[in-house]
């Protein structure tokens, strides 16, 4: 309570002046509406687990995980555009955004729900790999429609199978 009292305080001090920063002006709102988290903060969870082990080697799981976060729909059920891969740190990113930036796939616009997934190689095992999944929802008034964590090992199973020829046979080592 006293965090958005203060915040109040600052966004009614600040009103007044035409020239104020922009970064001050979103740090307020985003302690007035009690928006928290960042994509940074996912990525320093890297390694913690949990991790779900798969017979897929790294790259091809990596492009999986891709696919599969093709999937996920937003708010009005829009498609969730910003998905970022980089095959250098073995990972996946993904922002849903609210329906007015939907359609926006870049990376600067505010999320409401967000997910790092990063591939693991398995050391002496080139056609398995490890897979950890952390999301967050951006805070209680901004809370995205996809449940990151519950929903992908889905879409990576329904990925898996699409993809499959004959019937799927990779099933995840659990």
């Amino acid at each position: 309570m006293m965090r958005v009292c203060l915040a109040l305080l600052v966004l009614a001090a600040l009103g007044g002046c035409s020239n104020i920063d922009e970064d001050v002006r979103e740090t307020a709102v985003n302690v007035l509406t009690l928006q928290s988290g960042t994509i940074s903060e996912l990525k320093d969870l890297r390694n913690t687990g949990p991790f779900t082990t798969y017979d897929l080697p790294p790259d091809e799981l990596l492009s999986v995980v891709e696919d599969a976060a093709r999937k996920a729909r937003g708010e009005g059920d829009h498609p969730v555009r910003a998905i970022f891969v980089s095959e250098r740190r073995g990972e996946v990113v993904a922002k849903e955004r609210g329906a007015e930036d939907a359609a926006d796939d870049g990376y600067e616009k505010p999320f409401r729900s967000a997910m790092v997934a990063t591939v693991h190689p398995i050391l002496g095992e080139p056609t398995k790999s490890r897979l950890e999944i952390h999301a967050m929802q951006r805070g209680p008034f901004h809370k995205g429609r996809v449940q990151w964590e519950r929903d992908m090992p889905g879409w990576i199973d329904a990925v898996i199978a699409e993809r499959a020829n004959p019937p799927p046979r990779i099933r995840p080592i659990r």
